[in-house]
């Protein structure tokens, strides 16, 4: 049930990603949300609620290491799904917009 890739070893992924993070190991960080990413694009619609989060989580990411042009891209598809899922007006898409 929890193999490698499986949901759950995503989310933890995700949550190790953001320690690596808080310690400041830029490459590792994000290679390992780019897997956690990966094994959820396995088991959800690309255009999903979650898969919306990841690319603002990975825009924080490329933003603190230093490649704003990337975190840009990554924060525009997060919120264009954000607006097609939640619509213009939801207090989440007006925060990504930020």
């Amino acid at each position: 049930v929890y193999g490698d890739d499986s949901p759950f070893a995503a989310y933890v992924l995700h949550y190790l990603a953001r320690a690596q993070s808080d310690v400041g190991l830029v490459h590792a960080t994000l290679a390992t949300h780019d897997r956690s990413r990966s094994i959820l694009a396995s088991v959800l619609e690309p255009e999903s609620g979650p898969a919306a989060v990841g690319l603002a989580v990975r825009g924080e990411l490329l933003l603190g290491a230093g490649r704003p042009s990337e975190a840009e891209r990554a924060f525009a598809e997060a919120v264009r799904i954000f607006v097609l899922r939640l619509g213009p007006e939801h207090p989440s898409t007006d925060t990504n917009r930020a």
